[in-house]
């Protein structure tokens, strides 16, 4: 983690990601709410608009009643009572009030400004006969502003006939609902504005919670494609971006894991071939020194010579396919019954074990039920096991090699009476080039890679092996193969002729080959 800070310093200087966020956030937000607000304000003042004609409506409507009840009782509108009444309502409602005589055509004020202006056109008389009131905005002369004007005819007469007495005609100033619609669309704009401002605050934190970890995660991998592997990102912001870094993090560390292993392997084989490749050329240059005057180096160096020749063939051996395993290559599965194949390794590894003055105890039946393996892999694969159990088993020592089968294993365990590994070592025993170095270990060395390939090819096929050790009374490893699965039983009608129905059982030899019929 101490590359964060380094990185997390580089990215303030970075915006790009946060101002495309910022900006996309903004224009979002921005023709929402303003066509939000668009909408809503007109909205709201199509409603004040209509809410005032609504109310000067009602306010002609009750003018006309009252102006009706003055004609019931026979006032006339010169009348001076009708007059006062005209001015006192007009006052009330802040507006002008002219009354208008069909019959004469005459009108009647509540100011003192002309009323022929009020007169009733044509059409606006025939609305008003037909009981229709009018209501509209139109622009007054003698006021000099925009007026709200209400037409309201009021009737009387009796049941026979019914006969138009009269037109109110009430107009109101347009300033105070003109102030409201100005109040509304400021109040709209400031809260658009406050939205803003918030989304603003809101959209920055939001990028940098989303662009931060982002931008962080770039720089990592800028710096592992320029070879530093040491990179780690913080696993911070939504929850796809964490997963993405948390990612990241895995395949940085396993690259690094894997590059590290490769150096490492790479350095120990280097290492492993030196050694006695170095031993090899000495030998080489004191014969050819000193062969013909001390033919007795011959003999001395030789069997040397030998055994290191058979040491690099199997260190080959083992890196060859080891390197193959890596690379995914597989060995052709063919049934195989192990017990002819443990019983050749054995007579083998029982040579070597002389030598060694150890005994090998084989506890193997003649036969174990068929495991799908390569021959060639499973013979390396024991090989392995009984050299190493030589190998580490002093002079004296038992190596005892048992097999056995039951209805879903086939088990191989390999023992020997030596030093043990400490339980320490034991999680790291199947380790490339991990040796346990033992004073009672016997002079044959071993690269380290002998049981690393065992469990590779144990695990190609589908097997398991476990150790286990004390030190001072030996080690156990243990090989568990699954056994084929058997292929359901056809019918009798669905077999081919002449078969019995059931699986061809044919006798196998170590190698996977049929044995001959007699």
């Amino acid at each position: 983690m101490g590359t964060d800070l380094p990185i997390l310093r580089r990215l303030k200087t970075s915006g790009r990601v946060n101002s495309y966020l910022v900006l996309t956030y903004l224009l979002l937000v921005l023709f929402g709410v303003g066509g939000l607000i668009v909408v809503v304000g007109y909205s709201l003042q199509w409603a004040i608009v209509e809410q005032a004609k609504r109310e000067l409506s009602l306010r002609g409507m009750m003018l006309a009643q009252a102006a009706h009840e003055f004609r019931e009782h026979r006032v006339r509108f010169t009348d001076s009572s009708f007059r006062s009444w005209l001015r006192t309502s007009a006052h009330d409602l802040s507006a002008r009030i002219v009354v208008i005589d069909p019959s004469t055509g005459s009108a009647v004020s509540s100011d003192e400004r002309p009323a022929a202006d009020a007169l009733p056109n044509p059409a606006v008389l025939t609305d008003a006969r037909e009981g229709r009131i009018g209501v509209d905005i139109h622009w007054d002369q003698q006021f000099l502003e925009r007026r709200l004007t209400a037409i309201v005819p009021f009737f009387g007469g009796g049941v026979q006939k019914v006969v138009l007495q009269g037109i109110v005609r009430v107009s109101v100033s347009m300033t105070p609902v003109q102030t409201e619609i100005r109040s509304t669309w400021v109040r709209l704009l400031g809260a658009g504005a406050a939205i803003l401002m918030i989304t603003i605050m809101v959209s920055l934190r939001l990028a940098r919670w989303i662009s931060t970890p982002l931008q962080a995660l770039t720089l990592a991998t800028e710096a592992v494609a320029s070879g530093d592997l040491n990179q780690t990102v913080p696993s911070v912001g939504p929850e796809e971006v964490r997963r993405l870094a948390q990612s990241f993090n895995r395949m940085a560390e396993r690259v690094k894991q894997l590059l590290d292993r490769q150096r490492a392997f790479t350095a120990n084989a280097a290492h492993e071939l030196r050694s006695p490749l170095t031993g090899l050329r000495l030998r080489l240059e004191v014969l050819q020194r000193h062969a013909q005057q001390e033919p007795h180096l011959i003999q001395t160096y030789l069997p040397q010579m030998d055994k290191e020749i058979a040491y690099l063939q199997r260190l080959v051996e083992h890196l060859l396919t080891l390197a193959g395993l890596d690379e995914g290559q597989t060995f052709p599965r063919i049934p195989i019954d192990l017990a002819p194949l443990c019983y050749e390794v054995a007579e083998a590894a029982e040579l070597l074990a002389r030598e060694a003055s150890l005994l090998i105890k084989v506890e193997v039946p003649s036969h174990l039920p068929p495991v799908a393996a390569n021959a060639e892999a499973m013979r390396m694969v024991v090989r392995n096991l009984l050299d190493n159990a030589i190998r580490n088993t002093p002079a004296g020592g038992v190596v005892t090699f048992q097999a056995q089968g039951d209805e879903r294993t086939v088990t191989l365990a390999v023992a020997d009476t030596g030093q043990g590994i400490a339980a320490e070592h034991l999680p790291r025993i199947f380790d490339r080039f991990y040796r346990v170095e033992s004073g009672k270990t016997r002079s044959g060395r071993g690269a380290g890679l002998g049981l690393t390939l065992v469990k590779s090819l144990v695990e190609t096929f589908g097997g398991q092996i476990s150790v286990e050790s004390q030190v001072g009374r030996g080690t156990r490893f243990t090989i568990a193969l699954p056994l084929i699965v058997p292929e359901p039983q056809h019918s009798q009608s669905e077999s081919h002729p002449g078969s019995s129905g059931g699986l061809l059982q044919l006798p196998l030899t170590a190698g996977g080959e049929l044995l001959a019929h007699d």
